[in-house]
């Protein structure tokens, strides 16, 4: 009897250690690759299940015995009765089923738990990867853990000063993080599919881990971790994840994936003038330490300078509205500068919005201080609670801009995180909401639209401790609904939204988009509008301006506006022209990354619309460039035949088509144009009329007329 049970097709081999059930191979029959070379890296699964005295214990799958095997046709189940810790077995039950079609390369993988023990199981890593070296090496090869953009090689000159627990080997990547709930690892030529196809909010993430404990070599394995809380006596499902292997390209694993949303998710409702609009200018009217920047009275200056310079959104933010940065002990929307009532702040909000502008405003109902007057109401009720009882602490109450450290520990005042799900926090949710809008407000941002934590308070009606994430959207569903009665223009705006909290929230503000993957969650979501945080660079805003963001325009670090740099206002105010001028092809198109693109500048991204080609093409050094694109529009399936126009942001439009003489080398060469160091472009090209006969190349060549190219 061979050591290995295969699951295969014509296409693909999953091929599983019959000794312990790990996934020991995967081989791919069309170019001959086996993806996984480190035999001792095989992993299947991991169940956490501590003891009263062993916090981390848990059980692998290649440390079980071997678990009872039944093969069907394109099917294989692998039942583990008990699991094996270091310690010994534990009465965990688990069974394994995975299934693989003839003609695809995904196999999909669930397990059942069954807890028979006595202990809480926390944590189950499933389908655990590992095993894989590398396809092209350092600098070639690229993991994403959703929008996170990852190394799977261990960096260079790497130690081992600091290892416990595997602590210099193992990254986490929650959902607020991820966003997207899919892996890649891709090569030059090859990659490895990983896709979680929960349909709604789950407490888990991807973990990621280098097995090799040595100071060199690289074993790196990859999972999907849940995070259940399965009590003594109950069963548990995980999702179900595909793991499929394909060419080296992230957009195979993102296409399934969206290939997978069709019949469950949906685009929120927003006013038709949100994906064209530039951005809004962020402006801190006291800063969360208390320092009054804008008088309330003000603010009609402000919306004023926004819209001199086409921004036409404002974002307000005060530490009344999140008070968790407040610098005293009151709650929401209570004054604490005697010199600034509210009246102040309604009669201003009120005069913007008749001038024309969408005036939104930041709260956070996630976090509260314990020293505050509403903590010391309600607080140690809607508290959450970790395993022992203890509140969660998530401290931002000691930030400071002047102090040495940005965040001063001597400074806190505690800052505790509140559980959503309880009946008593979407009261207050809802009343907050209210109040909020009553002052005038048209649009809502509601900071940390996420939950990270379980909550095992006792009386906030929790199925399972796990069931935070879900309760985020289930109150701020409602919440959003009740601020979209406000007006036919408001949307909503969320902190890092991930898929499922995007159903309902317009506007996704990430800190960190520069750091991160952007192109995937734009790939991925086109409906979502992404909120880039940018200041006086211009450079950033034409990046961002190429990947259809929104921007936040937070000048002077939140506490100035457009008005103190007019130079960077005149930049902005041509962005936002070229953005209207283009709308059909850019702000109402779909993203679609750099499909049949090819040029020597970045970035430059393809957009696809009902009224065809687009591409944007972004200079982001500071200087004049000149540069050669070429774009394949049948990689869109569109045999473009008419002239294109060639949109600058200094106002500048040229008629230009597939005309261009070819150079030595066969590829188009530009006509010349040229354009200065802070501007961008877009080339738009119109789709065929109806009934407009598509000609084909022959010989399976590729027009001349399909391909152009041009410079800015």
């Amino acid at each position: 009897m061979s050591d290995r049970i295969n699951l295969e097709n014509d296409l693909v081999r999953f091929g599983f250690d019959r000794a312990t059930g790990c996934l020991a191979e995967l081989f791919d029959k069309r170019t001959g690759r086996s993806h996984l070379t480190r035999l001792d890296g095989a992993r299947l699964f991991r169940v956490v299940c501590p003891s009263a005295t062993w916090r981390s214990r848990h059980a692998d799958t290649q440390d079980c015995a071997p678990p009872e095997i039944v093969e069907g046709d394109g099917t294989l189940r692998m039942h583990y009765p008990r699991v094996t810790t270091p310690e010994g077995d534990i009465d965990v039950e688990v069974t394994v089923d995975i299934s693989l079609p003839a003609d695809d390369t995904e196999a999909r993988f669930s397990l059942e738990l069954t807890n028979h023990g006595d202990d809480l199981v926390h944590e189950v890593r499933f389908p655990w990867i590992g095993g894989w070296e590398s396809y092209g090496g350092r600098g070639s090869d690229q993991a994403l853990a959703g929008c996170r953009s990852l190394d799977p090689h261990p960096p260079e000159g790497r130690t081992l000063s600091y290892n416990i627990g595997g602590a210099n080997r193992r990254d986490f990547h929650g959902m607020e993080i991820a966003m997207l709930p899919f892996f890649d690892l891709s090569g030059p030529d090859a990659g490895i599919s990983y896709i979680s196809y929960h349909r709604s909010p789950i407490l888990g993430g991807f973990t990621t881990e280098n097995l090799e404990d040595g100071p060199d070599g690289n074993s790196y394995a990859f999972s999907w971790a849940s995070i259940p809380f399965v009590n003594p006596g109950e069963t548990w499902r995980s999702p179900e994840v595909g793991i499929s292997l394909h060419d080296g390209s992230w957009r195979t694993t993102a296409d399934r994936y969206r290939d997978s949303m069709a019949d469950w998710w949906h685009e929120p409702p927003a006013p038709e003038r949100l994906k064209s609009a530039i951005g809004f200018q962020v402006v801190m009217l006291h800063t969360f330490e208390g320092r009054l920047n804008y008088r309330f009275r003000e603010v009609p200056d402000i919306a004023e300078t926004g819209l001199k310079y086409g921004v036409e959104d404002l974002s307000l933010w005060d530490p009344i509205g999140a008070i968790y940065a407040r610098p005293d002990d009151g709650g929401f929307w209570e004054q604490f500068d005697d010199s600034e009532p509210l009246d102040h702040l309604r009669e201003g909000i009120g005069e913007a919005v008749r001038m024309g502008t969408n005036v939104s405003t930041l709260v956070n109902y996630r976090l509260m201080r314990a020293n505050s007057s509403i903590y010391r109401e309600v607080g140690d009720h809607l508290v959450q609670r970790g395993l022992h009882g203890t509140p969660i602490v998530e401290d931002w109450s000691n930030i400071s801009d002047t102090h040495g450290a940005h965040r001063t520990k001597y400074l806190t005042y505690d800052s505790r995180a509140i559980c959503q799900r309880s009946a008593a926090f979407r009261r207050m949710a809802h009343e907050v909401t209210e109040q909020t809008m009553e002052l005038g407000f048209t649009s809502l941002f509601i900071d940390q639209t996420f939950d990270l934590n379980p909550c095992f308070a006792p009386d906030h009606g929790h199925e399972s401790p796990s069931d935070t994430p879900a309760a985020v959207i289930e109150w701020v569903a409602e919440a959003a609904a009740k601020v979209r009665e406000t007006s036919p223009e408001t949307y909503l705006v969320g902190e890092n939204l991930d898929v499922f909290v995007a159903q309902h929230i317009n506007v996704s503000w990430v800190w960190m988009w520069a750091a991160l993957a952007p192109e995937v969650m734009r790939y991925v979501l086109p409906e979502t509008v992404m909120c880039w945080i940018v200041d006086r660079q211009p450079e950033v805003m034409n990046r961002a301006f190429a990947f259809g963001s929104f921007m936040a325009l937070t000048t002077g670090e939140l506490n100035g506006t457009l008005a103190d740099v007019p130079e960077l206002g005149e930049h902005v105010k041509r962005l936002a022209e070229l953005r209207h001028r283009t709308a059909e092809f850019v702000a109402h198109g779909r993203f679609r990354d750099t499909i049949g693109l090819d040029t020597d500048l970045a970035p430059a991204y393809v957009y696809e619309s009902e009224a065809g080609l687009a591409v944007v093409l972004a200079e982001t050094h500071g200087e004049a460039v000149a540069a050669l694109v070429s774009l394949d529009p049948e990689a869109h399936g569109i045999d473009v035949r008419a002239e294109g126009s060639l949109h600058r942001s200094g106002g500048g439009v040229e008629q230009a088509g597939a005309r261009d003489a070819p150079g030595s080398d066969g590829r188009s060469r530009p006509t010349g144009a040229s354009g200065s160091g802070t501007r961008r472009a877009s080339r738009c090209w119109p789709r065929p009329a109806p009934g407009t006969p598509r000609t084909r190349p022959a010989s399976g060549r590729r027009a001349r007329s399909t391909r152009t190219a041009w410079g800015i």
